[in-house]
């Protein structure tokens, strides 16, 4: 399975079954549908990665308190994700907000992060002064002002320009201020 390391000490065989449910129908499922044919990045596979595990810790927490998903009440949950030694809290969520259509879970709301993109879009002036920093900055590593003169520039997605290779960049001349 890719998600070594990801499996729990002492798993219950019905929290063998949800995992395998949710990794193999949802997770993996999901990511084939997104990568559209395309490999898989670095940064999907850990997040997939970090979605199974937040699980295995809430499983493996729930086991613990002589609980299953099926029985566990909100104010159990509520005890979990207040409990300062959990860890993947967020990522947990998508687990917990799966299992409820699934008829794994009932009763549970788990508050939901969703991130809205920038709050206002970048005027010409501050992204040539970024683009300037960018070019000029020696204390950026190399590679990062690349990649945030590839984003800031040209709109490149992160994860295509991770997969970019050095060899496909040439050097040239430069100026002292962007046009």
């Amino acid at each position: 399975m890719p998600f070594a390391g990801a499996r729990p000490a002492s798993p219950a065989r019905e929290g063998r079954q949800i995992l395998h449910r949710y990794a193999a129908w949802h997770l993996i499922r999901r990511i084939r549908r997104r990568s559209r044919g395309y490999d898989i990045t670095h940064t999907q596979l850990n997040v997939v990665r970090a979605h199974l595990r937040a699980a295995v810790y809430l499983l493996d927490w729930l086991t613990d308190q002589n609980l299953t998903l099926a029985s566990c009440r909100q104010n159990d949950l509520g005890h979990w994700m207040t409990h300062d030694e959990i860890q993947l809290r967020r990522e947990a969520s998508h687990f917990v907000r799966w299992a409820l259509p699934h008829k794994i879970a009932r009763d549970l709301s788990f508050p939901a992060v969703k991130w809205n993109g920038p709050s206002q879009a970048m005027d010409d002036d501050a992204r040539w002064a970024t683009a300037r920093r960018l070019l000029h900055d020696d204390t950026i590593r190399t590679e990062n002002r690349l990649a945030g003169l590839l984003l800031l520039l040209y709109a490149q997605w992160p994860a295509a320009i991770t997969s970019s290779r050095s060899s496909s960049t040439t050097r040239g001349t430069t100026h002292d201020s962007p046009p």
